[in-house]
């Protein structure tokens, strides 16, 4: 029981030592403002292909095809930017943390929200409108300020 408990610490103390980073590797900004994943994996291109298909049956009549994909592949490669450039860590709660003690420069889940209408916004999109959405003006403990 008690090598049980010092493997359980030392884990911990690995676990905590170890920052917990999340990194992805080959994503870029294209000189056109666009983020690049080098090498799309068979599952998230079925993914962003999902997302695509739903983005259109929102309005199958109003919607281009090619912003639904553009936006759906945005949706899915940019936080993987961000999140390099942000220095993300797990759990999110440590991350928080990092960030609310200024130690990360972004990353709280209004950061989010921002870089991603900012993001859309460059797209100069046709056929969707940009909303933000939140619960309420003010909810305890969360960060969703507009």
């Amino acid at each position: 029981m008690v090598e049980m408990k010092r493997l359980v610490g030392l884990l911990l103390v690995l676990f905590a030592v170890s920052g917990c980073a999340v990194q992805y590797d080959n994503v870029t900004i294209a000189p056109d403002g666009s983020p690049r994943l080098q090498t799309l994996t068979p599952k998230m291109k079925q993914r962003i292909d999902e997302l695509a298909q739903a983005l259109i049956a929102l309005d199958p009549a109003i919607i281009d095809p090619r912003e639904a994909k553009s936006v759906a592949h945005d949706a899915f490669v940019y936080p993987m930017y961000l999140a390099n450039d942000w220095g993300l860590t797990w759990p999110p709660v440590f991350h928080n943390t990092l960030r609310n003690s200024k130690q990360r420069k972004a990353g709280l889940c209004v950061d989010w929200a921002r870089a991603m209408r900012a993001r859309m916004r460059t797209k100069d999109l046709k056929t969707f409108d940009l909303y933000w959405g939140s619960l309420t003006k003010v909810t305890h403990g969360a960060n969703t300020a507009p």
